[in-house]
C-alpha cells in the first residue's frame, strides 16, 4: 500500500541547539567557537535576507550544531505560520517570535515584520553566546515588554570584565544590532565585515577549541543517559496539552493575563460579602505590638493596603472611609514594595560601581599626569644639563613650576577621591538598611519604613568632574627664552651636538683603496693614513688611479643610505676632503665642483676654508678643525661636514642629485716645505655622549 504523505528529510544536527549546549557546557563555548558562531550566524541571516525572507525567530533555540559543531539555523519562516508568542488575543492578536528576542517595536499591535527584527535578534543572540547564559532569566513576559520598550538591555557588567581579542568588536555590533531605532541597526551585510575579521583573528584556535567542547561532552554522556532514563519517566506524567495549546520548554509560551476585578461601591452588606469572597482572614506568627497591627479608627486587623491613600487599611476600612478605593491584600503590596526595594539596591549599588570607576578614572588620570610631568621634567633637565652652571637656577625654577601644577592637580584628586569615599560609605549604609529591611518578613515595618528608606541619599553628579592635567606646553620654552641673549652660543652649540650625535649614528668603516692613489701617496698598511712622499712610484697606470692630482679614494663605495666618517686634520695647513662619484675624471686636469661630480671642503694657508662648491665658498669657522666628520644622506641629497671636537657644523651641500656610486675622496695636498707633512688619517668614531 503507498502512502500519499509527503516529508522532508534534512541533516541530522548531532550537538542540538546552542542554547542545549551552552546548558551542557554551564556556560559560553570556548571563544574561538564563540567567533564562529556569530560569523556563521551572520552568514545565514545575510542569504536569507538577500532572498527577502525574514526568519522572525532568531534565537539560541533555533541554531543548531553538527558534529564539528558548525552551526545552521532552523525553524525560519515558521513564525509566519503559528505564534510563538501571544499575548492577549482579543487585544494583541498577530504578536509573534519569542519574547526575550523581539524589538521593542515589535510589541506594538500594529507592528509588521521587516528585516531590523532579525537584526536586534541577532544582537540578543550575541549577548547570550558571549555570556553563556539566556537573556531575562526567568523573567516574565509582562516584565519584558515594559522593559524592552523602554530602553532596557542585558545587562553587560560580566562581560566588561572579559578580555578577549575581538571581543570589543563584537560588543560594538550588538549593541547597534538591539539599538532602539530600526533605521540605525546594521545589515547583515554589515556585520559580516565585523565578525569575519574577528573570526579570522580566531581560526587557528578552532580544532583545540571543538576538542575540548567534545572532550567535556563524553565525559558527561554518562550521567547524560542516567539522566534521560529519569525524564523519561517523568514525561511520561505531564498532563496532554489541548490541541493548539503551545508548550514551547524555553520561552516560546502562550501568555494570558488575569486581572482581579476592582472594588466596586456597594452598600455595607454587600461589601462585606465581597471583601470575604476576595480577602481571607490570614494567621499570622505571634509577634509583639500587636496594638500596631490594628486599625485604630474600627479596632480591626490591618490586612490590607490602600493603594489609592497608600496606607494599611482594616476590612472595615474599605467600605467606609476607602470606599472607591483601589484596595489590594496586604501580602500583596508587600511583594511589590519588596520587589521595589531590590530595585532601589540594585540603583544604589550600580551608584557604588560608578564611583568606584570614577576613582579609577581620577587616579589614571593622575598616573598620566605624573608621566607627563616625568617627561617634561626629563627634557627640561637634559636641556639645561647641557648648559652647565650657568642655568642651574632656571633649571630648578623650571622644575618647582612643573611639580607645583602637579601637586594642586594631586591635591585635586586626593579631595574628589575623598569625596567618593564618602558617599560610598554612605551608600554602603543606606545599602546594608535596604537590606535588611528587604529581609524583614514583618509586612507593617517594612511598609512604614519604605518610604524613608526608598530614596537614595542625596549625592554629587560626578559625570562632568574630571582632573585636567596641567598644561606645560611651552614652559621649557619660556625658560629658554629668557636665557637667549646669555645663553645663544650654549644653545647652538647643543643643537650641533645633538645633530652630531645623530649623524654618528651612521659611522661606517672606511679604508684607503692603493688602486687609486697618485704614485707620490703614501698609504699605511692598514689603509688608514695617507701623506705625501718624496718619490714617484712606479705603479701601474690603471683607470682608476690619479695621475696628476695627489688624491685617494676609498674602497668602500654608497649608492643609498646614510653613512659617516671621520679624518684627523691635526698639524695640516691644506687638504682637501669630501665624496665624489664614480665616473669623475682621475687623469690630466681635473676641476673640483658639484657639476663635475665633487663635493668637497678644503684647508689652504693655514686658515682659509672654503666650500669647492663652483663657485667657492669662503668659510669663516670659529676655532680650526682637528678632525673632521663627513656625512651623507644618498636619497635626501645632502652631504654636511662636522668640527667633531667643537661639536660644530662646518658647510652642507643640499639638494644633491646622486645617481651614481659615491667614494669618500681624501688629498693630503703638497708638504709646502715640510709645514704640511701630516697625514691625513682615517679615525674610529666616538660617539659623543
Amino acid at each position: 500500500m503507498t502512502s500519499t504523505q509527503q516529508g522532508l528529510m534534512m541533516e541530522f544536527m548531532e550537538n542540538g541547539s546552542v542554547d542545549s549546549l551552552q546548558k551542557d557546557l554551564s556556560g559560553p563555548q570556548p571563544w574561538p567557537l564563540v567567533c564562529r558562531l556569530a560569523h556563521q550566524v551572520a552568514l545565514g541571516m545575510n542569504f536569507l535576507h538577500s532572498r527577502n525572507l525574514v526568519h522572525h525567530d532568531l534565537k539560541l533555540n533555533n541554531v543548531l550544531l553538527n558534529a564539528d559543531l558548525n552551526a545552521k539555523l532552523a525553524d525560519f519562516g515558521l513564525s509566519g505560520v503559528s505564534a510563538s508568542v501571544s499575548i492577549n488575543k482579543d487585544k494583541m492578536d498577530g504578536m509573534k517570535g519569542s519574547f526575550k528576542y523581539m524589538p521593542p517595536e515589535a510589541f506594538d499591535v500594529s507592528y509588521e515584520a521587516t528585516r531590523s527584527f532579525d537584526i536586534y535578534s541577532y544582537g540578543i543572540l550575541l549577548w547570550s553566546i558571549i555570556n553563556g547564559k539566556e537573556p531575562y532569566p526567568s523573567a516574565a513576559f509582562a516584565l519584558v515588554k515594559e522593559a524592552i520598550p523602554s530602553g532596557q538591555r542585558p545587562c553587560c557588567e560580566e562581560i566588561d570584565q572579559m578580555s578577549k581579542e575581538g571581543l570589543k568588536e563584537l560588543v560594538e555590533l550588538m549593541k547597534r544590532c538591539w539599538d532602539g531605532n530600526p533605521s540605525k541597526r546594521p545589515l547583515f551585510k554589515n556585520c559580516l565585515d565585523v565578525t569575519e575579521n574577528v573570526f579570522s583573528k580566531h581560526k587557528k584556535g578552532i580544532r583545540d577549541a571543538v576538542g575540548q567542547v567534545l572532550t567535556t561532552l563524553e565525559q558527561r554522556s554518562s550521567k547524560s543517559s542516567t539522566s534521560y532514563q529519569s525524564n523519561t519517566m517523568l514525561a511520561r506524567n505531564v498532563p496532554h496539552q489541548p490541541p493548539g495549546q503551545l508548550n514551547d520548554a524555553v520561552d516560546n509560551v502562550l501568555l494570558t493575563t488575569t486581572e482581579q476585578p476592582p472594588i466596586r461601591s456597594v452598600d455595607m452588606s454587600a461589601a462585606s460579602c465581597q471583601m470575604a469572597a476576595q480577602f481571607r482572614h490570614q494567621l499570622i506568627d505571634p509577634v509583639e505590638n500587636l496594638e500596631g497591627r490594628m486599625c485604630t479608627k474600627h479596632n480591626k486587623l490591618l490586612e490590607l493596603f490602600c493603594k489609592t491613600g497608600q496606607m494599611c487599611v482594616c476590612m472595615l476600612c474599605t467600605v467606609l472611609d476607602h470606599k472607591n478605593h483601589d484596595v489590594v491584600p496586604l501580602k500583596e503590596e508587600y511583594e511589590g514594595k519588596k520587589a521595589e526595594l531590590g530595585k532601589t539596591d540594585d540603583e544604589i549599588q550600580q551608584m557604588i560601581q560608578k564611583r568606584r570607576l570614577k576613582i579609577q578614572e581620577i587616579k589614571h588620570s593622575v598616573e598620566l599626569s605624573e608621566e607627563d610631568a616625568d617627561r617634561e621634567i626629563a627634557g627640561g633637565v637634559q636641556v639645561f644639563t647641557a648648559l652647565k652652571e650657568s642655568v642651574e637656577r632656571s633649571q630648578a625654577e623650571l622644575i618647582d613650576t612643573i611639580k607645583e601644577k602637579q601637586r594642586k592637580t594631586e591635591k585635586q584628586a586626593e579631595g574628589f577621591i575623598k569625596e567618593l569615599e564618602q558617599e560610598i560609605c554612605e551608600l554602603k549604609k543606606r545599602s546594608t538598611e535596604v537590606e535588611q529591611l528587604s529581609r524583614s518578613e514583618d509586612h507593617l515595618h517594612l511598609l512604614q519604613s519604605f518610604r524613608t528608606l526608598k530614596a537614595a541619599p542625596p549625592t554629587k553628579n560626578w559625570t562632568g568632574v574630571r582632573v585636567r592635567p596641567p598644561s606645560y606646553e611651552g614652559t621649557v620654552v619660556r625658560a629658554v627664552t629668557q636665557l637667549e641673549e646669555t645663553l645663544s652660543n650654549q644653545m647652538k652649540k647643543l643643537v650641533a651636538e645633538v645633530e652630531l650625535k645623530r649623524v654618528q649614528q651612521s659611522a661606517v668603516d672606511v679604508t684607503l683603496d692603493p688602486e687609486t692613489a697618485h704614485p707620490k701617496l703614501i698609504l699605511s698598511d692598514d689603509g688608514k693614513q695617507v701623506k705625501l712622499g718624496d718619490v714617484k712610484k712606479n705603479l701601474p697606470d690603471n683607470p682608476e688611479r690619479f695621475d696628476t692630482f695627489v688624491n685617494v679614494l676609498a674602497k668602500q663605495s654608497f649608492s643609498s643610505g646614510r653613512f659617516y666618517y671621520e679624518v684627523q686634520v691635526k698639524g695640516k695647513t691644506k687638504w682637501v676632503l669630501g665624496v665624489v662619484r664614480e665616473s669623475i675624471n682621475r687623469k690630466g686636469s681635473i676641476t673640483v665642483s658639484p657639476q663635475k661630480g665633487f663635493w668637497t671642503i678644503c684647508l689652504r694657508n693655514q686658515n682659509e676654508y672654503s666650500a669647492l662648491a663652483g663657485p667657492s665658498v669662503r668659510l669663516s669657522l670659529k676655532s680650526r678643525p682637528q678632525k673632521v666628520g663627513v656625512f651623507v644622506d644618498y636619497e635626501e641629497g645632502l652631504v654636511s661636514f662636522h668640527d667633531v671636537d667643537a661639536a660644530a657644523l662646518i658647510y652642507s651641500f643640499t639638494g644633491c642629485c646622486f645617481t651614481e656610486k659615491l667614494y669618500p675622496f681624501f688629498n693630503p695636498c703638497n708638504n709646502a716645505s715640510g709645514k704640511n707633512s701630516a697625514p691625513l688619517i682615517i679615525s674610529p668614531v666616538n660617539h659623543t655622549e
